[in-house]
């Protein structure tokens, strides 16, 4: 098993409330693979999944923060793309300092304020996955190693929820 799915086991096996944040620009090619695999996983769980809120958030994460607040999670996932010098397609959990440390996202509110300020309100533990994009100009198709990895992590998510929401 890939290190990141085994990361993402350890920190999610215990949720009781998880909100799933797709934040990214489907305008702007890679970057639009959040609202991608939130729209996905969406569509493919059904009502029966009460302790999971899927909210894509697109571009504007600020936004939707009394919506999350509201929802009362005990986990956060946040899913966005993310330049970390890393292969495009790679998947990777961020580390709370990273997120601090560095600008990783391609959006133009940084994500350590958005991190800051959901944990500040929630108390949630947040998590956040990235996928490190090819390209982020206009345009709206994924590239190839992009799309696979948006794939890969659906397959995950959705088969990891299976196992591990709670009613």
């Amino acid at each position: 098993m890939e290190l990141w799915k085994k990361q993402f086991i350890q920190k999610l096996n215990n949720f009781h409330k998880l909100v799933l944040m797709g934040i990214g620009n489907p305008e702007s090619s890679d970057d639009g693979l959040g609202p991608e695999i939130v729209n996905i996983i969406a569509e493919r769980i059904t009502k029966n999944y009460s302790s999971v809120a899927v909210i894509n958030c697109y571009g504007s994460p600020e936004n939707f923060t009394s919506k999350i607040k509201k929802e009362n999670p005990t986990h956060i996932l946040i899913i966005d793309s993310c330049i970390a010098g890393k292969e495009p397609g790679s998947i990777f959990l961020v580390k709370p300092s990273q997120i601090k440390n560095m600008d990783l996202s391609t959006h133009r509110l940084p994500l350590y304020l958005l991190h800051d300020y959901l944990k500040s309100e929630t108390g949630a533990k947040i998590i956040m996955l990235g996928i490190e994009p090819q390209s982020v100009c206009p345009g709206t198709s994924f590239s190839t190693p992009v799309r696979q990895a948006i794939g890969e992590t659906v397959e995950f998510l959705l088969d990891f929820l299976k196992i591990y929401h709670k009613e």
